[in-house]
């Protein structure tokens, strides 16, 4: 008679008889569909075998070993460990491929809409895995951290909502628990010391939903020497990476693989938004609530299908653990138990078996009753986006029943921006820029005005809304609000004596609120990161751009360009001086451009007497002559917001004015003469501010899942052959 249980190993056969003691543990990691805290168990043998052959301890890690009972594979096992404990006695201790995983970390990474037949095989590298096609092309969403590669699978598979199980020849499957009943477990097959737990009701669970927004905070990740080949982790994600003193040979999310040398590694942050999904579980005197945090691939898309298994699997609180006569069951399996109290059959998902290896499986065995595994069907995963943006009626699909609605209003008018600076002769000084004098020497020019911040984005109000196809909603989008008008030039005064800086620009005007139905973005609240729509990786609603600065007056004498503005400026004429005179004089800067607009040329100063008077005024006065710097440009009006709901960008700065020629004044007052003959007192005014953008009008982006065809039938192969099970029981859905 055939052996009942052999277990091979290498070359070698183990029959009852060569088992002296064998126990194994098995796990499908159900809870794996359910907490990722608890997740990807697996499955162990702890067996000593009789062999005469010494160098079976001649063992390579992970070698695999095989378990059959009545010729059926039962097990499949990667060697971790040889023990001798007697003369031709062997403990061999191995665990499942799953183990496996725990021996190398994987890298993680930002993601944003690869597909979980990618993910998968990139977490669980060279370990074989396969992915059952529904589950292959569903979209992940968010962030896994530098981890091992079997805490990233979990993270995976939970986001997905499906288990591990191991393939006849030891590689991976993913795929989702079936809801139908595999099998009975009847009562003459349990042990007399069954027990019955009970957990406490658990009242709602609370899912967090994250979202990674690439952000502009500057962060040192590093800071030292480090060898050729280094990896620097981080413990957030990270963008933009830069570094000083060694190159950055290979980077991620998480991780920069570094040159020898010695400096810095510095990077940006992600702005990291999370929003909590609450489901009610059951009614109970005191609150319990199960809250999962840190799995970071629920997302959006996703969230409300994570929600809902949880509180489909804290409904069930009574678990079987019985002892049973063990007959091949997996974990995950829907059995139809034997209750040992109640003496009827309820339907019941096998969590764990503990195997005694003997002519008799005996195994402890616990079933959750109740519980049936979710579908994963599609149905509450997110598929489709649809972005609203005119007023309307918007009525549900067919086949929809639920909608996360995102109300964005109109954004804010970007602020005017502020007037560049102005400029005045008095007393060797000219006021707003530098020092003038002596002849020869370089004045600098005053400032342009700054660009004011954008406006801020629309407000945002997101909906988990309960619908039924046909349902009909009003649609009335927000439009954005108006720019601000620029702050006023620094203008001087007519008699040289005072300077004044460019003002302030005004603010823009609220965007008007976007409604749908009965509800209103106007009870939202506004975000300067704005809302990431993570199917098309786009920000909404965010802060406008901010308005560039003015260019700053150039400098006398020919002198130099402060700044060097991204606009072209225009630089200071050259002066005369008159032979033999008393007096000579340079030509004024060149006024500021800004965006749009060139400055205006600064003016030649020609010497006209060193004795003149003012009109209506019988004073004589010792003057000198001196060029006038130009005015500064006004900008032209800054851009709308470009995206849905963003805030109009900044208004840009005024232009500075051009400074003074130089020399010393003889009396408070002097007089110049332009190239085109004209006479003033010696003053240049600043461009005034630039009027800011309008905000972008506002939308309404909505996110469901549309239904799956599903055609029932026989289960059939690419060629078209039926699939049968391992009674030749056709497949049928």
């Amino acid at each position: 008679m055939a052996s009942r249980n052999i277990i091979y190993y290498k070359t070698w056969s183990f029959d009852q008889d060569k088992i002296k003691d064998a126990n194994v543990y098995l796990s499908t990691s159900l809870l794996s569909a359910v907490l990722p805290s608890i997740s990807l168990e697996y499955d162990t043998m702890s067996v000593v075998v009789e062999c005469g052959d010494p160098r079976i301890v001649n063992f390579t890690k992970n070698e695999p070993l095989t378990w059959t009972c009545k010729g059926r594979v039962f097990g499949v096992f990667r060697v971790q460990d040889i023990r001798r404990v007697g003369p031709v006695q062997y403990k061999i201790f191995a665990i499942g491929v799953v183990g496996l995983l725990d021996g190398d970390q994987h890298m993680g990474g930002i993601y944003t809409g690869q597909t979980a037949g990618a993910v998968i095989a990139d977490v669980c590298g060279t370990v074989p895995v396969l992915v059952k096609s529904n589950l292959q092309e569903i979209k992940l969403y968010g962030w896994l951290p530098a981890a091992s590669r079997r805490e990233n699978l979990g993270q995976v598979v939970f986001a997905l909502g499906a288990v591990l199980k191991i393939d006849l020849d030891g590689a991976l499957r993913v795929e989702n628990l079936w809801d139908g009943v595999s099998g009975p477990v009847e009562g003459d097959r349990m042990y007399e010391d069954a027990g019955v737990d009970y957990a406490a009701k658990v009242t709602a669970v609370t899912v967090a939903e994250h979202q990674y927004i690439e952000g502009t905070e500057s962060r040192q990740l590093f800071d030292g020497t480090t060898q050729a080949g280094d990896v620097i982790t981080f413990l957030e994600p990270m963008h933009g990476l830069t570094a000083t003193g060694f190159s950055i040979l290979e980077s991620g999310a998480n991780y920069a693989k570094v040159s020898a040398g010695t400096g810095t590694l510095t990077g940006l942050t992600y702005i990291h938004n999370t929003r909590q999904i609450t489901k009610p579980v059951a009614e109970a005197p005191e609150p319990n609530v199960k809250t999962v945090e840190k799995a970071t691939l629920v997302s959006l898309v996703n969230a409300e299908a994570v929600a809902s298994r949880l509180a489909d699997f804290y409904r069930c609180t009574e678990t079987i653990d019985t002892p049973i006569v063990y007959q091949g069951e997996r974990p995950g399996d829907v059995l139809l138990a034997y209750h040992p109290y109640d003496e009827t059959y309820v339907r019941a998902c096998l969590q764990s078996v503990d195997v005694m290896v003997s002519n008799t499986l005996k195994a402890q065995a616990k079933m959750l009753v109740g519980f049936v595994p979710s579908k994963i069907s599609g149905d509450k995963l997110i598929d489709t986006c649809e972005i609203l943006t005119e007023d309307g009626t918007w009525t549900v699909p067919e086949g929809v029943k639920r909608v996360r609605a995102v109300l964005i209003g109109g954004g804010t008018g970007g602020p005017g921006g502020t007037g560049g600076n102005g400029c005045a002769y008095s007393e060797g000084y000219a006021k707003g820029g530098s020092g003038i004098g002596p002849i020869d020497s370089d004045g600098i020019g005053p400032d342009g005005g700054a660009g004011a911040d954008g406006g801020i984005g629309g407000k945002i109000l997101q909906l988990d809304l309960d619908v039924t196809p046909g349902d009909t909603f009003a649609v009335s989008i927000g439009r954005g609000g108006q720019g601000g008008t620029g702050g006023i030039g620094g203008k001087s005064s007519n008699n040289g004596e005072s300077y004044a800086e460019g003002g302030a620009g005004n603010a823009g005007t609220d965007g008007n609120a976007t409604a749908f139905g009965a509800y209103t973005s106007e009870n939202g609240a506004a975000d300067t990161n704005g809302f990431l729509e993570i199917i098309s990786g786009i920000i909404y609603a965010a802060q406008g751009e901010r308005g560039l600065p003015g260019g700053h007056g150039g400098g006398t004498y020919g002198g130099p360009k402060q700044g060097e503005s991204l606009y072209d400026q225009t630089g200071g004429l050259p002066g005369t001086t008159e032979s033999g005179s008393k007096y000579t004089a340079q030509g004024g800067g060149g006024g500021g451009s800004a965006v749009g607009a060139p400055g205006y040329a600064g003016c030649n100063a020609e010497f006209i007497s060193s004795r003149f008077t003012i009109p209506g005024d019988t004073t004589s006065y010792t003057g000198y002559c001196v060029g006038v710097g130009g005015n500064g440009a006004t900008p032209i009006k800054a851009s709308t917001g470009l995206v849905y709901g963003q805030g109009g960008q900044g208004g840009h700065g005024g232009g500075g004015a051009g400074n003074i020629g130089g020399g010393t004044a003889k009396d408070t007052y002097c007089v110049w003469v332009s190239k085109y003959g004209s006479t003033s007192t010696a003053n240049a005014y600043g461009g005034d501010g630039g009027v800011g953008g309008d905000g972008a009008q506002g939308c309404i982006i909505l996110y469901y899942s549309l239904p799956k065809i599903v055609r029932s039938g026989p289960v059939v192969t690419k060629d078209g052959k039926w699939i049968n099970d391992r009674l030749s029981r056709r497949f049928i859905v």
